[in-house]
């Protein structure tokens, strides 16, 4: 039987700066789903000018969040020392484990012409065993994301965390959640708007293991 989830772009949403972030779990349709308890989605936006400062430090106890960036760049810096950038394609884990103090910043990927910001942030809750785990920061960019091309040149599948398909992910973590993203349309992220986001999330198959 094949399991479906609904998805809605009318949920909780603040302003950030130029940035949108709408809730787009739990919902209307849909609470927790599986270890997934959040997922934000960053809106579309234009950010002229690189800033430097972060949107403000936060702290995060027994929870994970996974920061996947279509456009754009993520910085992220933590009170365990942890640091860098991804840019757009690539992917950021972050455990909080037994607590940590962090902060991230969102810009237009310094790396292209595109001054676009665009991507999703999932909240995971953490097993009980690993709550109390220290903290951690995993990134990986767009090259190291494993894909295969799908059948007839219809679209990409690219496999963001752990394994899928025969394709293994470095970003393989504990707990052992996979991530797959079927892009079946080729359309830049720029364009994808509403209808579109909800058709691109259905892509989205999320299986704790």
């Amino acid at each position: 039987m094949k399991k479906a989830t609904s998805f809605s772009t009318q949920g909780n949403s603040t302003s950030l700066g130029p940035l949108t972030i709408q809730r787009m779990l739990p919902n209307r349709y849909a609470g927790q789903v599986g270890p997934f308890v959040f997922l934000d989605y960053v809106a579309p936006a234009i950010k002229n000018e690189i800033t430097k400062k972060g949107m403000g430090a936060h702290p995060h106890r027994g929870i994970a969040t996974l920061t996947y960036i279509l456009q754009g760049e993520v910085e992220h810096f933590d009170s365990a020392g942890n640091g860098g950038k991804i840019y757009s394609g690539g992917a950021q884990w972050m455990k909080a484990g037994n607590g940590i103090i962090h902060d991230e910043n969102f810009n237009y990927d310094s790396q292209t012409d595109s001054k676009y910001i665009q991507g999703f942030q999932f909240w995971i809750n953490l097993p009980a065993k690993n709550k109390a785990e220290k903290p951690e920061h995993i990134a990986i960019q767009a090259n190291e994301v494993p894909q295969i091309a799908l059948k007839d040149e219809s679209g990409l599948l690219k496999v963001i965390v752990f394994k899928s398909h025969s394709l293994v992910n470095t970003l393989s973590i504990n707990p052992p959640i996979s991530l797959i993203v079927r892009n079946s349309a080729y359309k830049p992220a720029e364009l994808i708007g509403s209808n579109d986001l909800i058709s691109f999330l259905r892509d989205f198959f999320c299986s704790s293991q």
